[in-house]
């Protein structure tokens, strides 16, 4: 993607408009990844700002090499676990609407039911498993991205991802078969 590549040249540069681009490009998958972890819409909304004032900050210090959103996911993985550090992390009930809008591309296919049954079977997965699924099926990150972001390997990844897919199917299979 050259077009991405200059924006973030001339951004790096210190170009305002351009870093306005960025934040335009990933602003829907990195409140993604935050509202993952914090799953609280209003905190989601703080820790977004937070993020990209800590993008901004660091611009001068990514790689080009690397692949844009892999940096910035790591930005905001250490922008989270800092949040939850000094928040001691507690439950908080989950947006389907948040999911619908912003994460899931194609639900239209599900019924209403069946959508609260995939996201209280996605909600009560462990969080590495909640981040694989949404990597993989909710962004469309390739296994050797994912197996970078994560420092699994990328065999590693596809076993784990089989395996929640599996978990999940029987998960709603039960569901199926109680209505």
């Amino acid at each position: 993607m050259t077009d991405e590549k200059e924006i973030i040249r001339r951004a790096k540069e210190g170009s305002l408009v351009d870093f306005e681009k960025l934040l335009s490009l990933y602003k829907k998958r990195v409140f993604g990844v935050i509202y993952l972890h914090l799953r609280n819409r209003a905190d989601a909304e703080d820790l977004f700002q937070e993020v990209f004032y800590r993008v901004f900050r660091g611009l001068k210090s990514y790689d080009p090499g690397r692949s844009f959103f892999t940096w910035i996911y790591t930005v905001t993985l250490n922008a989270v676990r800092t949040y939850l550090a000094k928040k001691k992390a507690r439950n908080i009930e989950t947006s389907i609407e948040f999911f619908e809008d912003a994460v899931f591309q194609d639900t239209e296919s599900f019924s209403a039911e069946d959508k609260i049954m995939l996201f209280k079977a996605l909600d009560a997965l462990p969080l590495e498993e909640r981040q694989l699924i949404f990597l993989r099926y909710m962004q469309g990150i390739g296994l050797s991205e994912i197996a970078e972001m994560t420092g699994l390997s990328e065999d590693n990844v596809k076993v784990k991802l089989h395996r929640i897919r599996k978990k999940l199917e029987k998960e709603m299979e039960g569901h199926d078969e109680n209505k």
